[in-house]
Order: C-alpha cells, then sequence, then structure tokens
C-alpha cells in the first residue's frame, strides 16, 4: 500500500459529502457570528469546496505525488494506531486528534473533510488578523478578492492540505498565534489566551516551537530598549523551555547531532542538506542565512544541488513562494508585523530543516502569514497601473 489512497473505502466515500455539508453551513454561522462581511462569508465557504472538489479529483485520479508520510497519518487514522517508535511531534498529533479521528469515524475520507475545514478557518484568522492590523483599512471587497485567489492557486495548499498529513495544525497554530499577537498589540487582554493556544497548536507538530512565545517577546514592544531587554530575557529562559518541552538537550552540539543523523539516515535521497559543525552559538548563526534560504526556496538549490526541475510541482510552489515574498516586503511599512513574524518562525523551522522536499511542506504555514500582505500589495499595484492608463493627459496649447 503506497499512500492513503489505499484506505478509502465506499462508506468514507458515501459519508463525506454529509460531514462536508455539515461542516460548510458550521463554517458559515461561525464567520457570521465573528462579523464577517457576507462577500467573506461566501469567499471562505468556496474556499472550501474548491478544496473539497480537488480532494475528490486526487482521490479519483491520483493528481498530486504521492508521499510516504500519507501511509503512517493514515495507518493513524484508519487503525487507531499509536506509533511507538516515531517522534514525540507524531505521538502527540495521535493524542492531540484523537476526538478529530473519532468524529470521523476513524474514516480518511472524513478526517481530510474536518482538516480542511480547520485550515479554512484558519485562514480566515490570518484575514482578521490582517484587518486588525490595518484598522479595518484595505481590507474592501477587491483585497479580499485577490487573498482568496492566493488561497486557491497556493500549490503548497493544493499539495498538502487535501492529503492526510499533519500540517494543517501547524497552520490553524500558527493561525492562532499571528491573530494572539495582532490582539496584544492593539491592547485587546484576550490576545495573550490566542498566543498561547496558537504555541500550544504549534507544539503538537513541532515540540521545538514551545520556545516561540519566548523569543517573540521581542516583537511586542515597540521601544528600542524594551526590544533589547526582552530579546536577552527570551534566549535566557528559551533553552529551560525547550529542555522541558521536548526532553532534548539544548545545545549547539545536540543542534549539530540531529542534523547530522537524519542527513546520514536519509542520504541516499540526495535530498538532504550535509552535515554541519556547531560547536558554538556562533557556528549556527553564521550558518542561518544560507539554511534560511533554502528553506525559502527549496527545492531551488543552494546548499546543495540537485534535480529541482523534476520536481515541478514543489518547483511551482518555490515560484509561487518567492512572488509573494517579493509582494509581501514591497509595502512593508503596512506589513512589518506579519514580515517580522515570519522571519522570526523561518528563523527557527530552518534551524530545525534538514530535507529539501520537507521544506516546501514544513513552510507552508509561514507562507500563509504573508498571503494578506501579498494581496495589499497586488491591489495596491493594480490600481496604480490602472490610474497611469486613465489619468487624462494634460495638452498644452
Amino acid at each position: 500500500m503506497e499512500s492513503h489512497l489505499g484506505f478509502i473505502d465506499e462508506w468514507g466515500v458515501v459519508l463525506s459529502p454529509v460531514y462536508f455539508s455539515f461542516l460548510l453551513l458550521t463554517l458559515a454561522a461561525i464567520l457570521k457570528n465573528v462579523g464577517c462581511r457576507k462577500e467573506e462569508v461566501v469567499g471562505f465557504c468556496f474556499v472550501f469546496f474548491y478544496y473539497y472538489f480537488l480532494f475528490l479529483l486526487n482521490s479519483l485520479f491520483r493528481i498530486a505525488p504521492i508521499y510516504p508520510d500519507t501511509l503512517l497519518f493514515s495507518t493513524i487514522i484508519e487503525d487507531n494506531y499509536f506509533p511507538e517508535g516515531q517522534s514525540t511531534g507524531v505521538k502527540l498529533f495521535t493524542w492531540f486528534t484523537s476526538p478529530l479521528r473519532f468524529i470521523a469515524l476513524y474514516q480518511i475520507e472524513i478526517f481530510v473533510v474536518v482538516q480542511m475545514f480547520l485550515m479554512v478557518l484558519a485562514t480566515s484568522l490570518l484575514w482578521k488578523a490582517w484587518c486588525i492590523s490595518q484598522k479595518y483599512n484595505n481590507c474592501d471587497k477587491d483585497y479580499f478578492v485577490c487573498y482568496i485567489l492566493l488561497l486557491c492557486t497556493f500549490p503548497a495548499f493544493m499539495l498538502f492540505v487535501t492529503i492526510p498529513l499533519r500540517d494543517f495544525l501547524a497552520l490553524l497554530g500558527v493561525s492562532f498565534f499571528v491573530l494572539g499577537y495582532i490582539y496584544v498589540r492593539e491592547g485587546v487582554k484576550k490576545g495573550v489566551l490566542f498566543v498561547l493556544l496558537g504555541t500550544l497548536i504549534c507544539c503538537v507538530v513541532r515540540p521545538a516551537m514551545a520556545i516561540l512565545p519566548v523569543v517573540s517577546l521581542v516583537l511586542f514592544f515597540r521601544r528600542t530598549m524594551a526590544k533589547i531587554l526582552f530579546l536577552l530575557i527570551g534566549f535566557a529562559f528559551a533553552p529551560f523551555v525547550f529542555i522541558v518541552s521536548t526532553g532534548y538537550t539544548f545545545s549547539p552540539q545536540f543542534f549539530s547531532y540531529v542534523r547530522n543523523s537524519r542527513n546520514e539516515r536519509y542520504a541516499e535521497s540526495e535530498m538532504v542538506y550535509g552535515i554541519v559543525d556547531w560547536e558554538s552559538y556562533w557556528d549556527i548563526f553564521m550558518d542561518l542565512p544560507e539554511l534560511l534560504l533554502q528553506f525559502l526556496i527549496a527545492p531551488i538549490p543552494v546548499v546543495r544541488e540537485i534535480n529541482y526541475l523534476a520536481m515541478k510541482a514543489h518547483f511551482l510552489d518555490a515560484v509561487f513562494c518567492i512572488f509573494v515574498y517579493v509582494l509581501a516586503f514591497i509595502f512593508y511599512k503596512r506589513s512589518k508585523d506579519f514580515c517580522l513574524l515570519f522571519l522570526l518562525l523561518a528563523s527557527l523551522f530552518a534551524i530545525w530543516e534538514f530535507y529539501i522536499g520537507g521544506a516546501v511542506r514544513h513552510r507552508m504555514p509561514l507562507v500563509a502569514i504573508l498571503l494578506p500582505a501579498a494581496s495589499y500589495s497586488v491591489c495596491r499595484i493594480k490600481r496604480k497601473l490602472y490610474g497611469c492608463m486613465t489619468r487624462p493627459e494634460h495638452s498644452t496649447t
């Protein structure tokens, strides 16, 4: 059995439209209750329907590539299997999703519908965070339509949201964290709860992300001295939080050992980054720019040569991501909070990432942070170009 497709059966096929219909109505009700405009409710419901349609196409015609990890997660979902020999992150995913798997009747088709529902909910949280950060300016219909188009054309969403993987939880956690961060910046007290909830969900996917609220303290303050003070405090407490949450050692030597052992394990794939030699935090700092760049544009080679053009879907995602990076940073003053959060998270992920193919999947929830800012830039550029084309020429007489 090569992937999740071997688990698909007639009961799941029959019941998934019933669950989809119920969750579609639930999504619309949630969006209305939190104050979304009519076009926003319709837009997010359309995204849900769109990805459900892609899921059906992929199940019937195997459009998306086959990923080995789907076999593990399909076994967890269908057989209620507890993966004793797997990583802490996979075990936490198994515990955390127990209610979801029960609700989905341990059926792959239903579980994927549930995870797509949570994905769309997460993207609505990111849009809400953007609107709050902009004081509800730059959030009109044109900007929102552009955001929906980006959601529907994001290759990583098409590849990974319609199959059983744990990355939808990373997206949900990141979305809660971003919304909480914006709430805190705006003086809303419940923002701290959103930050903690987002961190908890992120830790289910990657336990090392427990240090996220500690090292991100620097972003919550506007004054330079406060930033420096809490940056030092954050890095002082980060090792303790990391050790307690993961049980691992917090040291450059340990990080080097983890990366190198995985590199040796998957060396035959020719997709690993290569060996590192980290004896100090300065060594990590010196390697970070190269690791970060590889993480952001994988599979385009940075740390080693690979035939990236053979990975057509992943290469298309890299092109899309580069497009989003440029757009998000063009109007940096507008998107500063989102860009800083993106760079912080991407740097933390890049230190751990060792597999070029895995980077494409793991950066998906981080790139989603920039999609509202990218939609803003597209509309701004379009309006400027339209204004230049329609501006009347002044004749001199």
